[in-house]
């Protein structure tokens, strides 16, 4: 038994593959060797000995052998945060050397949250990417944990996200864009157009919510906890802006979001705005990159979207 980390390091870089990373990743995905053999393009014999050499490297069980599939054990399902992260780093890696090889400059790999993704920090990225044709571009949309994860193993040169407390030492932040919470309803829903919504009058509305913790569904929750009333819900909560989108324009229920997120859909005529009494700042959106490490290209744009959006919100640098 293997009962020291370098010794297993110096077996795992002699003898780990990353077909066999990838394998692992998809049987804890489909749950069938014979999907993972068709999506793989390779045997199914092959697949179940990738797996079983695995095994015997790491001397651990990583799935459970039923008679319907493979099932992850707890020790795979440790694993497999890592793994997927070590094989969006090879991709990256894939994408930076293609790039390389094509003559660009620079490439950067950018991670961004919904609330990023819409209005003046897409607009101006996007002027920044018609004035550097040399500087190639990767934009990834996710949630904090997944992009903060990313970023962190280096499979992300930046984030485009909230402002948070504290940073780990090396880490830098730029606020770009202040940010509220914003009630959208259908357009012609009843309360279209009334001045000044109370707490107590919203709280006779259904609405649509998004899953714990994330900003959206905290300020929803402190508003009716504050005012002592739970509205109802519908029996659907999702974390998916196009199904938000349907659900809001085909229903009367209204939802909490980012006003970074709410002027696209306004415009589009499907949706308003509603005018509320209670106005709930939300910590700014920003760029947030390794200050430690970060690449000519990544300096450029931190430069120059710093330039281009400058809100009142105030600064961090590295550390904070």
């Amino acid at each position: 038994m293997i009962n020291s980390p370098a010794t297993l390091v110096n077996r795992m870089v002699a003898k780990l593959r990353v077909r066999q990373m990838q394998l692992i990743v998809l049987t804890a995905e489909l749950g069938n060797t014979h999907k993972v053999a068709a999506e793989a393009g390779i045997s199914q014999p092959s697949v179940v000995k990738f797996l079983g050499d695995v095994e015997a490297l790491l001397e651990i069980v990583l799935f459970e052998r039923h008679a319907r599939g493979m099932r992850p054990t707890a020790a795979c399902h440790t694993l497999l945060p890592t793994l997927r992260s070590m094989l969006r780093l090879v991709q990256a890696t894939a994408s930076s050397v293609v790039d390389l090889r094509t003559g660009t400059a620079g490439v950067i790999h950018i991670g961004a949250l919904p609330a990023a993704c819409q209005g003046p920090i897409m607009s101006v990225l996007a002027r920044f990417a018609d004035s550097h044709p040399h500087i190639s571009m990767h934009l990834h949309e996710d949630e904090t944990a997944a992009l903060m994860e990313d970023l962190s193993a280096g499979t992300l040169d930046v984030l485009f996200t909230r402002q948070s407390h504290p940073y780990p030492e090396g880490y830098a932040f730029i606020p770009l864009l202040p940010d509220r919470a914003a009630v959208v309803a259908r357009s012609g829903h009843r309360l279209a157009g009334r001045k000044q919504l109370t707490i107590d009058t919203l709280a006779q509305e259904k609405w649509l919510t998004f899953p714990a913790s994330m900003t959206s569904r905290t300020v929803f929750e402190s508003w009716f906890a504050r005012a002592g009333r739970q509205p109802e819900r519908l029996n659907v909560t999702t974390s998916s802006l196009s199904a938000i989108v349907t659900i809001v324009a085909e229903s009367d229920a209204l939802v909490v979001l980012p006003h970074s997120l709410v002027a696209a859909l306004v415009s589009s005529g499907r949706f308003c705005l509603l005018d509320t009494e209670r106005v709930e700042p939300l910590r700014p959106l920003g760029i947030l990159w390794r200050s430690d490490t970060p690449s000519l290209a990544v300096r450029v744009l931190c430069e120059w979207m710093s330039k281009e959006i400058r809100p009142d919100v105030g600064t961090d640098g590295p550390g904070a």
